[in-house]
């Protein structure tokens, strides 16, 4: 009888803890130091973010836009190395929270142009936060958005393409109600970004878990995939007798520094010299008709 009571204790034990932890985690997200952030679920990571005085914002500043909004960079590689400051600042939230006494937090996100950084993305998240029990967040009163005219506006046209053309008429593209209605119908058959709500996308510690020692055992993409970008796209000076080792369209980014001339790759942020007039006013459309449903 006693054995078996200890053999009960060790099975039942353990899911007790689960539970528990299960139900208490959700309240700690802002607790999870940076380095593990990778392994929260990307929807959640609002509520993670330490740009804000308390789980849930209040009377916050919400940021939207591409990898600028989100933060990645120099400052957050250098940050993410740092084991002894388990809580950083490592963007423009952290500068505003820490200037204007606000709550700030982001849902940018990287690599996407104004549909998605703006429209499809952001409400998503509003809304699948709000799915969980024990998170009531309000809309934000303010909203930063981050238009970045590098590569926002290629970035808008490519979106547009994908989704737009073959399903609507390109001729009534400027008409803002049917507009409107290719946003509509995006959410409702199309959206990218919808999340599944399932029993098992509520076991946020479980999942939390899973992925941390996952990380454990597998390489760091997001640093292998940094250090080939910074590899890539180093900002150095003009040699001519190099031009030929340079991939087409490479050149399209020169500055004058001083009297000599450096060289900026084409994916780093630069004015997209290379599109029409029409494809930059139909960039902007799409940037203004996206700000309207934020």
């Amino acid at each position: 009888m006693i054995k078996l009571l200890s053999n009960f204790k060790v099975l039942v034990g353990p899911i007790i803890i689960m539970i528990f932890l299960e139900l208490a985690f959700p309240h700690f997200l802002h607790k999870v130091p940076l380095y593990l952030h990778a392994a929260i679920d990307s929807s959640l990571l609002g509520l993670a973010q330490t740009s804000k005085r308390s789980l849930i914002p209040d009377d916050y500043i919400l940021i939207l836009g591409d990898s600028n909004a989100i933060g990645l960079g120099e400052w957050f590689n250098e940050s993410l190395k740092d084991r002894r400051n388990l809580w950083p600042d490592f963007h423009t939230a952290h500068i505003l929270h820490n200037k204007l006494n606000v709550d700030v937090i982001s849902f940018g996100g990287a690599g996407a142009g104004n549909l998605m950084n703006l429209a499809f993305s952001p409400i998503t998240q509003f809304k699948y936060i709000n799915s969980f029990g024990p998170y009531n967040l309000k809309k934000p009163k303010r909203i930063l958005v981050i238009f970045n005219e590098g590569n926002d506006v290629p970035d808008n046209l490519k979106e547009l393409n994908k989704l737009f053309l073959k399903k609507f008429d390109t001729g009534r593209i400027y008409d803002n109600k049917y507009f409107r209605l290719f946003l509509d119908d995006v959410f409702q058959n199309n959206n990218p970004y919808e999340v599944s709500t399932s029993s098992l996308k509520r076991l946020i510690f479980s999942r939390f878990l899973y992925k941390g020692i996952k990380g454990l055992f597998s390489k760091n993409k997001y640093e292998e995939n940094w250090q080939k970008l910074l590899k890539s796209q180093k900002i150095h000076k003009l040699k001519l007798n190099e031009v030929y080792t340079y991939p087409r369209g490479h050149f399209l980014n020169i500055a004058l520094v001083g009297s000599e001339k450096w060289v900026f790759s084409n994916k780093n942020f630069r004015p997209p010299i290379e599109l029409t007039d029409d494809d930059i006013k139909l960039g902007i459309y799409v940037f203004e008709q996206s700000l309207l449903l934020v």
